[in-house]
Parts: C-alpha cells; structure tokens; sequence
C-alpha cells in the first residue's frame, strides 16, 4: 500500500484534554483535546483553531486524566492541514505517576477491535498458538514475496 507509518505502537481513540505552554507566547496556556493516544505519543486539535504550531516544534504540557495532570513534554512530529488541523506529536513524561496514568488512559478507554468478553472455550495455549500461527504465515508472505521478486 506504500504508506507512511507514523507511529511504531497501536492507536486507540480517546477524548482527553490538555493544555500546553507554547515557548515565547503571550498566553499563558494554550487548550486541546485528544483525538487518539498510543504507548508514544497521541495527535490532538486545539480548542481555538487559530493557534498553530510547525513540525519539530517542542513544548511542554498538561494532559488530564479522570482530573489528574500528567506533566510531559513533547515534539510535534506530524501536521495535518485539513479542518479542523490536527498535530500527533511524541510524548515524554518524567514521573512514574504520571505515566501510569497516561498508561490507564490508553488502556482503559473503549477499542472495538479488542474483544468485550473472553472466550471460555480458548485456553492460554490456544492463544499462544494463534499467535505462532499469525507470525509464521506473516514470515511465509515475506519469504514468498522475495522469492517472486528475486525470480
């Protein structure tokens, strides 16, 4: 599909607000909202669609979680100039409290791709076999590519 991969770590949707402290401006805290979060970083829009940042722009923040702050800086590594303009940016947060928060957030929202209720009938070695199953058959689709493009 030759597409860009931005993020190396799964997203998962999530509604959380922040706000962050831009270097050298007049306001001090600028308001956002989260459109998505990942174990490294998360994309978000401001409140106020006039204030913008560049790419590889560095700030620091305040990201609240069920009203607890999570103090981090951050690197906006991405600009998507489409309404409303959205920015994913790395995060980094230095206190362990702060990260398991930031961990609960990723982790306890809702994801329709995880399942609601476990299967009963799939054991522990079911799945770990799954697994091996999946990988293999991804290390067979990579080996038979490069066989059709070495012939």
């Amino acid at each position: 599909m030759k597409r860009n991969i931005y993020r190396k770590s799964e997203r998962f949707l999530s509604e959380a607000t922040g706000e962050i402290q831009l270097p050298g401006e007049a306001a001090p805290t600028t308001e956002f909202k989260t459109r998505d979060v990942s174990e490294g970083g998360f994309s978000f829009e401001f409140i106020d669609p006039s204030v913008k940042l560049k790419q590889n722009q560095e700030f620091s923040g305040i990201l609240y979680h069920d009203k607890f702050p999570i103090h981090f800086t951050s690197r906006v590594v991405r600009v998507v100039e489409q309404e409303p303009v959205w920015y994913a940016v790395t995060i980094k947060i230095d206190n362990t409290k702060g990260q398991d928060h930031y961990i609960e957030l990723i982790h306890d929202g809702d994801n329709a791709l995880l399942p609601k209720m476990q299967d009963n009938w799939i054991t522990p070695l079911d799945e770990l076999h799954l697994n091996a199953v999946m990988h293999l058959r991804s290390i067979e689709r990579t080996f038979t590519k490069f066989i059709r493009n070495n012939s």
